[in-house]
Order: structure tokens, then C-alpha cells, then sequence
């Protein structure tokens, strides 16, 4: 269960303060979310591993057939700093980051600047509505013009836009993402391989 814990704001640095113990933490205008997630192999499965890798590759293929400056992609639950004071930090399956973000990247941060141009969270078996719904929410609210949410048991993609309704895309139809990733597409069945 996703859970808010009580205190006036919390912070990043309060963030980078937690141990490493199996509970994934963000923080959404100062609140910080819990979801506990054990430290079993029931966290992630094979489907979401590979959908992982699938959905990272399409996306490096398209990053890297952009011109320069090229967009870059980040897997593995890169954190983002939305905002300060009150602070928004969230952690994503998978992100790409605009060039000028890239560019104030070094090798010590923690964070990513600002809003990604496509936010991808992967569900695995211990992933929750709640969660899923809290996060998607930040991303938007947040600048975030893309967000996908893939479900590899079910083998769909739900794609969230602000002020739009979300649209469902199964297998056999073909995930065109404009104007966000301009010239961006492939077919929804090479996301599940």
C-alpha cells in the first residue's frame, strides 16, 4: 500500500537521507510517499525486465536518430526534481531527458532539473493503482507533456497527456507519440519482446 507519511515539508535532502531498505520513497509538493516493496524477487519479473529493455531500446533508437543536440534516455528509476520549496522528486522506470537538462547533468548528481519530456513507469506485480495514479498525476501537473504506463502482463500502454483523456494502446496498433517525440513510433507488440 501506498502510504503519505505525516511532517510540516519534506525535502531532498530528507529524501537522500533514507536508507537503502526496500521501500521506494518520492515526494510530491513537499509530501512524501511510501510504497513498500520487499526485498524478494517478487518486485520484478521477467515481463517487466523485458519490457524494460524493449521499451529503452525503442527509445534509444529514436534518440539517436534526432539531430544534435539529441535527447537523452534514462532507465533504471532516475529521480527528477520538479520543484523546490515545497519539493517534488520523483523517480522513473524510464525518462527522457531534453539536451538542455543533459547539459547540467554531471557525474555526482542526484537529480535530473525540471519535468522529463517522457515519463514511462513499468508496472511490476507490486505495483498498486494508487501509486501508479500519484505518480502519473505529479508528472503531468509537473510539465511533464508525456507519460506512459506499460503493462506487460496485459501487454497495453496507457498514454497520459495533460488536459486530454488517457488513450489505450494494445497489441498489433502501432504507438505514435506527436508531437512530443517528434518522428517517434513503433508498433506496440515490439514493446512486449
Amino acid at each position: 500500500m501506498t502510504t503519505a507519511i505525516e511532517k510540516k515539508l519534506w525535502t531532498s535532502d530528507d529524501l537522500e537521507a533514507f536508507p537503502d531498505d526496500g521501500v521506494e520513497r518520492w515526494i510530491v509538493n513537499g509530501e512524501l510517499f511510501e510504497h513498500p516493496t520487499g526485498n524478494d524477487m517478487s518486485l520484478y519479473s521477467p515481463a517487466h525486465a523485458s519490457s524494460m529493455t524493449a521499451v529503452g531500446s525503442a527509445l534509444l533508437l529514436w534518440s539517436r536518430s534526432r539531430s544534435s543536440p539529441k535527447p537523452t534516455v534514462f532507465t533504471g528509476d532516475v529521480f527528477y526534481k520538479f520543484r523546490n520549496d515545497p519539493d517534488t522528486d520523483v523517480g522513473v522506470d524510464i525518462a527522457v531527458a531534453s539536451p538542455e537538462q543533459v547539459a547540467m547533468v554531471t557525474p555526482y548528481s542526484r537529480f535530473i532539473e525540471g519535468a522529463p519530456l517522457l515519463a514511462v513507469e513499468i508496472l511490476s506485480p507490486s505495483d498498486r493503482t494508487e501509486k501508479v495514479r500519484i505518480k502519473t498525476n505529479a508528472y503531468l501537473t509537473h510539465g511533464t507533456p508525456l507519460v506512459w504506463v506499460v503493462d506487460p502482463l496485459d501487454r497495453v500502454v496507457t498514454v497520459y497527456r495533460p488536459n486530454a483523456p488517457p488513450a489505450l494502446f494494445h497489441a498489433g496498433l502501432e504507438l505514435i507519440c506527436e508531437p512530443e517525440l517528434p518522428g517517434f513510433h513503433c508498433l506496440v507488440n515490439d514493446l512486449f519482446e
